[in-house]
């Protein structure tokens, strides 16, 4: 599995994970979740510092990946993923927004809310 797919796969498995989690159990939730987001940080500076060496598809992606199971191979639909060099800066830069908002986000509280979808947007 690839870089670029740990970092789309892991936050889509973690929230399909806290869905089933009691609302009581807001601490491990949160917890999670801000852990899951670190990781995926990790890795997009782990990709940043590949990119240079990475190898470029026909199109000028690279991190190319395909992910088989999402997509209808008889009708000619696949998922494909992969970045140029705008898209590693700028997924860094979110990622930061998001972990450093997920952390700073205490409670439920309006006042915590606003602070962390100001932060994240």
């Amino acid at each position: 599995m690839s870089t670029l797919t740990l970092i789309f796969a892991l936050p889509l498995l973690a929230a399909i994970a806290l869905a089933f989690v009691p609302r009581n159990f807001a601490v491990i939730m949160r917890a999670v979740a801000v852990g899951v987001t670190f990781v995926t940080m990790l890795l997009g500076v782990l990709m940043f510092w590949q990119f240079n060496g990475a190898a470029t598809d026909a199109n000028g992606y690279k991190f190319v990946s395909t992910i088989p199971w999402l997509g209808a191979e008889s009708l000619g639909i696949a998922c494909k993923l992969g970045v140029d060099g705008l898209n590693v800066g700028s997924g860094l830069d979110g990622r930061d927004r998001r972990v450093r908002g997920g952390a700073a986000a205490r409670s439920r509280s309006r006042r915590a809310r606003r602070s962390f979808t100001s932060c994240c947007s």
